[in-house]
């Protein structure tokens, strides 16, 4: 009997406890929290005829976690397999300078991976890591050919 009760007062809960809540919270980390403050922008120079336009601002949420904001006119050529994203202390124009930047093994801070570039305008793309403050250049590169897309010098 002892054991029935049991049984009933767990189904009991289990079926409040998983109501539906009308309002549920969603929390994307992938956004900021709260405001966006830009501490740096600049707007995109093409690179290999990939059509790069817009303008990136890198800043932080009122969390204090580092953000890249796409503007809503960010657009370039995604057609060509993966484009990702690095912040760089410098312009990257060709293969040869990536290569040099991004020579594995040595750690090079001067390079830093960011992530893929998963579409065209408004977006925010998280920053893993607060030590940007050498990284003046946002650099768009596709791997799949080896060559630089745009450029963005923040100020």
């Amino acid at each position: 009997m002892l054991r029935k009760l049991s049984i009933i007062l767990l189904s009991a809960a289990f079926v409040m406890g998983c109501s539906d809540d009308d309002d549920p919270v969603v929390i994307d980390p992938t956004q900021p929290s709260g405001t966006f403050r830009a501490s740096a922008s600049g707007s995109f120079v093409d690179q290999s005829m990939a059509g790069t336009t817009g303008s990136v601002s890198i800043g932080t949420d009122s969390d204090g976690v580092q953000f890249l904001q796409y503007s809503s006119d960010f657009s370039t050529n995604l057609n060509t397999g993966t484009v990702s994203v690095y912040l760089t202390s410098s312009m990257v124009n060709d293969a040869d300078e990536f290569a040099a930047l991004a020579s594995p093994g040595t750690g090079n801070p001067d390079l830093k991976l960011v992530g893929p570039l998963s579409g065209t305008g408004m977006s925010f793309q998280k920053l893993n890591s607060a030590a940007t403050a050498n990284q003046k250049f946002v650099l768009l590169w596709c791997g799949s050919v080896g060559v630089p897309f745009g450029s963005a010098e923040l100020n």
